[in-house]
């Protein structure tokens, strides 16, 4: 009996610790546990959250952040889009985006209770989902513009679930006010679109080549 358990103590001793979720919190300040959002996701590792403090996020690090792949939300501490906001204060002379989906995240990337405004982009003013399908929750898409299309988002061979947002004057020059989807058929559920607008096709949606789950 002594011999099997100190086989089994030494068997723990050895053995790595088993790793726990963390979560990662950001304060606009810049004082949290990493000094911004994109900090935050590289520090994070899967099933981490990176957890966003009441406030405004600006500047560099706070936008045009990719989730390089990561299973993990990034999530408003609130739960509340009208606390959290990222402003992206982009231009045409300083184009800037919110976030960037291109390397395969599926579902189990979220995106949750934020707000997302003030983007300008050539596609996808304040999200661009490219081969990629996260899930983007309860979050308020504001005052955002493609020169291309997507003035919002723009979801190319995407199927991403959009669920429960609000998207309010966004614009495109060439289609899609507000979402632009091509090729894939991503989910867009219990969403609301107010004052969106297009020169070209679709003020609010536009779906080229695909049949997207619209309800």
């Amino acid at each position: 009996m002594k011999s099997l358990l100190s086989v089994t103590l030494i068997l723990i001793i050895l053995s790595p610790a088993v790793s726990q979720a963390r979560t990662w919190t950001i304060d606009p300040l810049g004082t949290g546990d990493a000094p911004n959002i994109q900090a935050g996701i590289d520090s994070a590792a899967a099933a981490d959250t990176v957890l966003l403090l009441d406030g405004t996020f600006y500047g560099p690090g706070n936008r045009d952040i990719d989730f390089m792949g990561k299973a993990i939300p990034v999530m408003s501490q609130a739960g509340d889009y009208n606390l959290c906001t990222i402003d992206c204060e982009g231009t045409s002379l300083d184009p800037h985006r919110g976030f960037i989906f291109d390397s395969n995240e599926t579902q189990t990337s979220v995106l949750r209770d934020i707000t997302i405004r003030d983007g300008y982009k050539d596609n996808g003013g304040a999200v661009v989902c490219d081969h990629s399908s996260p899930t983007i929750m309860c979050c308020y898409f504001s005052n955002n513009t493609a020169v291309s299309v997507g003035g919002a988002i723009d979801m190319v061979s995407s199927e991403a679930e959009v669920t429960s947002c609000l998207f309010t004057s966004n614009q495109a020059l060439a289609a899609a006010g507000a979402i632009y989807t091509e090729v894939l058929s991503p989910a867009i559920t219990d969403c609301n679109f107010n004052w969106n607008t297009s020169s070209g096709n679709g003020g609010a949606l536009y779906c080229h080549a695909n049949s997207p789950e619209i309800h």
